[in-house]
């Protein structure tokens, strides 16, 4: 009898240790299973905490839209458009797409309620290069809204079709090479100071205004209006060279008979790191 109990004691002392280790085996597969859904937006967000938010103000202009708009002065954070027909809607986003320090200083709620009510986002190009989750917070904002996109699992799309006409694409984004717009100005969303300085680069160089900007401008417009007539919001993300000037989308966008309206925010501090 005590051999029995013994063996018995045994035996349940052994289930005791097989269950716990059990317990213990899914308690850190499930931890694992976390930190890899959270770890890739995990620094974009961090990063977003050292912004205050910002307020939506809806910018309708009664009279030349793109001209008043120009001239409003700085928006306080990056320039963003909405337009809305029926159940959907499409947001402009205008991104730095040169080299430079803003990794900071761009994000905001304003930015990030729209991002991530998103359905399916669009960018200049269909993929960005691999990068490791630490890197997500220094790269430029297209390159870091695409792979937020991508951890989050929404439908990316590329405007260009092919191979990319965009001058250089790397893990830190798109560069629209030699149309290099002010940091400070893109970062304030001072439309002014955009607008002239694109002026004076195509008056410099038509030619390449007209095939890098223009042309391709003229080539995505169809896939926009394309997402305005299906149900579902689509975030639109391309640099901001694309989105200001007579000929940038906002205005060929107006020109069509659509409704863009500007969302701008208010004005708060740039934040550093």
């Amino acid at each position: 009898m005590r051999a029995v109990n013994y063996a018995d004691g045994v035996f349940f002392k052994k289930r005791k240790r097989s269950t716990r280790w059990l317990v213990e085996a899914g308690i850190i597969m499930g931890a694992a299973m976390g930190i890899a859904v959270v770890v890739p937006p995990l620094g974009m967000w961090w990063h977003r905490s050292h912004n205050p938010d910002a307020v939506t103000v809806a910018f309708t202009p009664t009279a030349d839209p793109d001209t008043a708009e120009a001239g409003a002065g700085p928006t306080g954070s990056p320039l963003l458009w909405v337009m809305k027909a029926g159940d959907s809607t499409v947001y402009l986003f205008g991104a730095f797409s040169s080299a430079g320090d803003i990794a900071s200083g761009w994000m905001d709620r304003r930015l990030f309620t729209a991002f991530d009510n998103a359905d399916t986002t669009l960018f200049e190009v269909g993929a960005y290069p691999d990068v490791l989750p630490a890197d997500v917070v220094t790269l430029r904002p297209d390159a870091a809204l695409y792979h937020r996109a991508d951890a989050m699992r929404k439908m990316t799309v590329g405007l260009d079709k092919g191979a990319s006409e965009a001058g250089r694409v790397t893990a830190e984004g798109v560069t629209d090479d030699g149309f290099v717009l002010p940091a400070a100005a893109w970062r304030t969303g001072d439309q002014k100071s955009l607008t002239d300085t694109l002026a004076l680069l195509a008056e410099a160089d038509p030619a390449g205004y007209d095939a890098l900007i223009v042309k391709r401008n003229q080539t995505w417009l169809p896939t926009i209006e394309k997402a305005l007539s299906e149900k579902g919001t689509t975030f639109v993300t391309v640099g901001a060279a694309h989105l200001i000037g007579p000929d940038g989308l906002v205005a060929q966008l107006r020109q069509s008979g659509y409704a863009v309206t500007r969302l701008d925010s208010v004005t708060r501090p740039v934040v550093a790191g």
